[in-house]
């Protein structure tokens, strides 16, 4: 088992994070956990969409990302499927 802390939260967030856990049949220390780990990679996902968007308004880094995905599909065709 991990080590734990105490940390504070709104009684109502309290209650919430109970009943979440009890529903899922986890410990609450396990759902906050899985629930930072989930916020983590949503805030990465975020960050790489600003990433591309803000590519997509320069062309020439576009057509770069474009040309560079095509070389990669192209390793789709290669028949490792097949093995």
């Amino acid at each position: 088992m991990a080590p734990t802390t105490t940390v504070r939260v709104h009684a109502g967030t309290r209650d919430a994070l109970s009943r979440l856990s009890a529903r899922r049949g986890v410990s609450t220390a396990d759902l906050l956990a899985e629930l930072v780990e989930r916020r983590e990679q949503d805030e990465i996902l975020d960050q790489m969409n600003e990433a591309f968007a803000h590519q997509r308004d320069d062309p020439d880094a576009w057509q770069d990302e474009k040309a560079e995905r095509d070389v990669w599909e192209a390793t789709l065709i290669d028949g490792l499927a097949d093995l």
